[in-house]
């Protein structure tokens, strides 16, 4: 059995593909609209068997069998890689969405001999918003934008993810900004994209010399929390952005000491005095 090999011409930035050993695909969106920021892109794979060989002369190819999923084994066989989830000797592979795919190809001959392949499927996506405006922090109040994209890998069975990009183009310096590092430029971007652990999103978050205020979205309260208490953050809002105006409001690390707003503020304007004396 022989799964044909290809690949797009180039990638979204019109470099060459140099791939000769895997399936490379991407999805090109670059012209986004702003209120467009759901990546629900797929693209069709043609699967391609046509230079299997079926054995001597007198033989011929019956069944091409696609197993689009070698982890599960959907005709409970007890063979999880020889499942025909498509038939034929070329078929289109249709609504795949970006992510890592393993896919296995048996085929059997007129004389009921087997044979089999596998081969990587690697679709990318890459996607362009090239104008969009978002809001300055003001008092306190962090502006946000979400992108929501899926994306089809199982880590635990090793088909992980080659790699996740996410690129801001900002070529303007703010005309009150005069000397990078001081408090009047001290406005940062994070761009995070993580999984499901936990850890790795929190070590990202950290992994910084501010922290100001943070936000957790998470459908799990509980899981919320355990993450929030674990951000090095002087605030941190679950599944909002409005932080509670009798909250303590400050920073951690290099955004400041001290904390304003509720009872904690007000001490901040009061006159302490202590009076010692000999018992």
């Amino acid at each position: 059995a022989e799964i044909t090999q290809y690949a797009s011409d180039d990638d979204c930035n019109n470099d060459d593909i140099d791939e000769s050993t895997h399936i490379v695909l991407w999805i090109c969106e670059m012209d986004k609209s702003m209120t467009d920021r759901d990546i629900s892109a797929t693209t069709t794979v043609n699967l391609d068997a046509s230079d299997s060989e079926s054995g001597d002369s007198s033989q011929y190819i019956t069944t091409w069998n696609w197993d689009l999923n070698a982890e599960v084994d959907s005709d409970n066989d007890g063979d999880s890689e020889n499942d025909a989830d498509l038939t034929g000797e070329t078929v289109d592979w249709t609504n795949v969405e970006p992510g890592e795919y393993e896919l296995h190809l048996t085929i059997e001959n007129s004389a009921g001999m087997t044979d089999s392949d596998s081969i990587k499927v690697y679709v990318s996506y890459a996607g362009q918003w090239s104008d969009f405006q978002m809001g300055g922090n003001t008092s306190g109040n962090a502006q946000t934008l979400d992108f929501d994209v899926k994306v089809v890998y199982d880590k635990d069975n090793g088909n992980t993810i080659r790699k996740l990009v996410g690129e801001l183009t900002y070529p303007k310096i703010d005309g009150d900004c005069t000397n990078i590092g001081t408090n009047n430029c001290r406005a940062k971007l994070d761009i995070y994209a993580f999984n499901e652990d936990d850890e790795e999103a929190i070590e990202m978050a950290n992994d910084s010399d501010y922290g100001l205020f943070s936000y957790v979205y998470a459908g799990d309260t509980a899981r919320a929390h355990q993450i929030a208490k674990s951000l090095e953050s002087g605030n941190v809002a679950l599944n909002s952005f409005q932080p509670h105006m009798e909250a303590p409001f400050g920073g951690f690390k290099m955004s400041g000491i001290g904390r304003d707003r509720g009872t904690w503020g007000l001490k901040a304007y009061s006159e302490l005095q202590a009076i010692s004396w000999l018992a």
